[in-house]
């Protein structure tokens, strides 16, 4: 694990790739974000700053030349994932309590939810139309119809999807911390085991 995040860390070009190509992945995104938490510990802040714009300016090349139709959503998540990642990191850095970056972490899940919610204006319109326009997509790739069921369950889902998308983001933001963190301990020989037991 100390092998690979120090040949990762070592280079911007490799961070740079790592951060945009895992984010792409399914169920394992949250490791790119962890390779921004591990570049603010070992570079510094700045320099994971300058990773994460270079990362965002790869992803949005990738994604037009994929042709997805909501560049632009999965684009802020991408900044706001990682952006947030280096103030997480920075805390632990600085502070050296995951307590007090996982008490951050909360607390911009939660007002992240509140000012989303309050810029969208109907939360439950927002999510209906874009769980149908992922399913357009997903139709058009397959060549196939929209089942009817697909549709009432959009209707069920909307409703809760702005709390289900902030959980995930929460998780994600604290898995992408505890990993990051215990790679950058790893290569400054400091024990995130002692660390976590801190952690309440």
């Amino acid at each position: 694990v100390a092998k690979f995040a120090a040949w990762v860390v070592a280079r911007r070009l490799r961070r740079v790739s790592c951060i945009t190509l895992v984010f792409l992945l399914p169920l394992v995104g949250f490791v790119s974000a962890a390779v921004v938490v591990l570049a603010t510990n070992v570079k510094g802040p700045r320099e994971a700053l300058i990773d994460c714009l270079l990362a965002l300016a790869a992803l949005s090349v990738l994604m037009l030349l994929a042709g997805d139709g909501i560049v632009t959503l999965e684009i802020t998540a991408a900044l706001i994932v990682w952006c947030t990642s280096v103030g997480l990191a920075f805390l632990v850095g600085h502070y050296g309590s995951l307590t007090l970056a996982m008490q951050a972490a909360v607390l911009l899940s939660v007002f992240g939810l509140l000012v989303f919610v309050g810029w969208i204006g109907d939360p439950v319109i927002f999510w209906r139309d874009l769980l149908e326009l992922f399913a357009e997509l997903s139709r058009q790739a397959a060549g196939t119809a929209i089942d009817p069921l697909s549709l009432e369950s959009f209707e069920q889902l909307a409703p809760i999807m702005a709390g289900i998308m902030a959980s995930a983001v929460l998780l994600a933001l604290v898995l992408a911390l505890f990993l990051g963190t215990w790679w950058g301990c790893g290569l400054r020989g400091s024990s995130f085991a002692a660390m976590f037991r801190n952690l309440h």
